[in-house]
C-alpha cells in the first residue's frame, strides 16, 4: 500500500510542488528517491550528502537528500505520506462499509425467501464462501432434540477441507464462548487449514450453532472480516430460528389435523403442549375403553342404496363423535358401524370410567333424540365398557402406524358390546368398582365371553 501512495503523490505533483515551494529552506536543492533508489521528485541539482531514509509504520519507503536541513525535509515528506495514506485508508474503509451494508441488505432479502433450516444453512454457507473467497465454508447447528452440534451445510473446494474445518478446536471454543475468532496456522501444514474464522449463530440469548470459513493458505483476513462474518452470522441466526419456528408450526399443524379427527379441541391443545413424541409414545396405562355398535346393521343395510346408507352413517357418526368429544374421549377408530373410543389416552382424564359412562348414556339419549326419524327407528346401539391396564400408542409398521390400544381389557370391552341388546349399556366389575354409587347398575351375573377362560361379571347401566 505504501509504494502506490508514494507514486500517487509524485504523479499528482504534490511532492514536486512541496519541494519547489520550500526549496529555499533546503539550500535550493532537494531530491526524493523511491525505495529502489530511482529519483521520484526533486528541485535544483542533486544535492550531496548521505540520504535520509523515509520511514512510515516501521517500513522504509524511500529517502531524501537536501543541500541543508535534510532531516527536516524527511520529516515533512513523512508527514505528507502519512496524511495521504490515512486519507486512502478512510476512503477504503468507507467503500468497504458501503459494500458490507449493501451485502447485508441483499443477504437479508435472500434469507427472507428461505423457510427451512436446511435451505437457510445452505444459503449462509454459499454466501460466506463467496464473500470471503474461502476454500471451505460450513454451517453447524445444534440439534433441537439431542443438543448435539451437527453439520447442516458446507461448500468446499475439496470434501476433506470440510472435515478439517469442523474438526478444529476453534468450533467448540466459539460455541462455548459465544465470541467470534480468527486463527491462522502454517500454510504448509498437511493436517490444518492456513486460516479460519468462526462466528457464533446467536439468537434470543442462546447460541444455536456456528458459521465457519477457512482457506488452505494463510489469508489476509483481519478484524474487519471477523466483524463482517459476525454480522452475517447474526442475520443468519435470526433467519434460522424463524425457519425452525416455521417448521415447528408446520409439524404442529400436521399433528393438530391428525389429532382433531380423534379427540376434542381441548385435548388437541393439551397434546400439542406435550409434543408428538410424548403424546403418541407407546406406554402401559389404565384407561376405559368404549365400544358401540348398531344392532342388526347388516340386515338394515341390505334394504338401502349404498349412497343413502353412507349418508345415514355419516349423520349418525357426526352426532356420536360430538358426544364423545364433549366428554373428552378419543375416537380411536371406526370399523363399519362400530365406534371404538378411549378415555384416558392419549391424554389423562380426571376420571376415565365416569366419563366413559357419561358418554355412553349421552350417546343412547342423543340417538333417541335425533331429528332424523329414519335413524331413530332403524339404528339401535349396543354399548360395552371396560377399564384396565392396556398398551396405548403408535402401533404398526414403519410404513403404516395407528394410534390405538392393545390388551385383554380392550377385548373384554369389545365382547361386552357384542352381547349388549339394542339400547343397552354393559360394563365390567372394574368399571362399577371405579365409579361407586354415582350410577345405577343392574347385575347380569357372570357371562362367558369369547376369548376368556373365566366368566366375566357384567352389569347393565340403568339410566
Amino acid at each position: 500500500m505504501a509504494r502506490p501512495a508514494l507514486r500517487r503523490l509524485v504523479r499528482r505533483a504534490q511532492l514536486g510542488e512541496l519541494l519547489a515551494g520550500t526549496a529555499a529552506a533546503y539550500g535550493g536543492a532537494a531530491a526524493l528517491y523511491d525505495v529502489d533508489g530511482a529519483l521520484a521528485a526533486g528541485v535544483g541539482p542533486p544535492p550531496p550528502g548521505p540520504p535520509i531514509p523515509i520511514v512510515l509504520a516501521g517500513e522504509v519507503l524511500g529517502a531524501v537528500t537536501a543541500a541543508t536541513n535534510p532531516e527536516a525535509l524527511a520529516a515533512m515528506v513523512e508527514f505528507a505520506l502519512r496524511h495521504e495514506l490515512e486519507r486512502r485508508a478512510l476512503s477504503e474503509e468507507t467503500l468497504e462499509r458501503y459494500k458490507e451494508i449493501n451485502f447485508l441488505y441483499t443477504f437479508a432479502e435472500r434469507l427472507g425467501g428461505c423457510l427451512g433450516r436446511t435451505a437457510t444453512a445452505a444459503l449462509v454457507s454459499e454466501e460466506a464462501e463467496r464473500l470471503f473467497d474461502a476454500d471451505v465454508a460450513a454451517v453447524l447447528l445444534v440439534d433441537e432434540e439431542s443438543g448435539e452440534l451437527a453439520l447442516a451445510s458446507s461448500r468446499a473446494a475439496r470434501p476433506e477441507l470440510t472435515d478439517l474445518l469442523v474438526q478444529r478446536q476453534l468450533i467448540d471454543r466459539v460455541l462455548r464462548s459465544g465470541r467470534s475468532e480468527l486463527v491462522e496456522g502454517g500454510a504448509g501444514e498437511a493436517r490444518a487449514l492456513g486460516s479460519a474464522i468462526c462466528a457464533p449463530l446467536r439468537s434470543s440469548q442462546r447460541t444455536i450453532g456456528v458459521v465457519a470459513i477457512g482457506t488452505e493458505r494463510v489469508s489476509s483476513w483481519r478484524s474487519g472480516d471477523v466483524k463482517l462474518l459476525s454480522s452475517l452470522a447474526s442475520q443468519a441466526a435470526a433467519a434460522i430460528e424463524n425457519a425452525s419456528l416455521h417448521e415447528r408450526k408446520v409439524r404442529e399443524e400436521i399433528l393438530k389435523s391428525r389429532l382433531a379427527r380423534y379427540v376434542s379441541p381441548q385435548l388437541v391443545d393439551a397434546l400439542l403442549r406435550e409434543g408428538e413424541v410424548g403424546a403418541m409414545a407407546s406406554e402401559r396405562r389404565r384407561i376405559a375403553v368404549l365400544f358401540s355398535d348398531i344392532r342388526d346393521f347388516t340386515t338394515t343395510a341390505e334394504n338401502l342404496a349404498p349412497e343413502a346408507l353412507v349418508g345415514y352413517l355419516n349423520e349418525y357418526f357426526t352426532e356420536m363423535v360430538e358426544v364423545i368429544f364433549t366428554h373428552e374421549g378419543t375416537v380411536n377408530k371406526f370399523v363399519g358401524d362400530m365406534i371404538m373410543a378411549l378415555f384416558g389416552a392419549p391424554a389423562p382424564l380426571p376420571h376415565n370410567e365416569r366419563q366413559a359412562l357419561e358418554t355412553a348414556i349421552s350417546m343412547q339419549e342423543r340417538l333417541q333424540g335425533l331429528d332424523n326419524q329414519w335413524i331413530r327407528e332403524h339404528f339401535h346401539m349396543g354399548i360395552g365398557i371396560n377399564a384396565g391396564d392396556v398398551v396405548v400408542g403408535n402401533i404398526g409398521s414403519p410404513q403404516h402406524m395407528d394410534y390405538t390400544a392393545i390388551g385383554d381389557d380392550v377385548n373384554v370391552a369389545s365382547r361386552l358390546q357384542a352381547i349388549a341388546r339394542p339400547g343397552q349399556i354393559l360394563v365390567s366389575r372394574s368399571v362399577v368398582d371405579a365409579v361407586g354409587h354415582e350410577f345405577k347398575f343392574s347385575g347380569c351375573g357372570k357371562v362367558r365371553v369369547k376369548g376368556k377362560r373365566r366368566p366375566v361379571e357384567i352389569f347393565e347401566v340403568v339410566f
